[in-house]
């Protein structure tokens, strides 16, 4: 999105057109202000928010 405005409209959107499971982690990471630590799963690998918002 390089030279895109990010407006409220188009987060909403980007943020709606995750999987669900993405979804829930992106809110819990940025809104509700959950560690990744506290988000991640025992066991499995690669689950931080910061991965999986660049694997969206």
């Amino acid at each position: 999105m390089a030279g895109k405005e990010i407006t409220p409209k188009l987060l909403l959107e980007a943020i709606r057109a995750l999987p669900e499971e993405r979804r829930k982690i992106v809110l819990m990471y940025y809104f509700e202000g959950l560690t990744d630590v506290e988000i991640g799963n025992p066991g499995m690998e690669q689950t931080s928010p910061g991965f999986l918002i660049m694997c969206a």
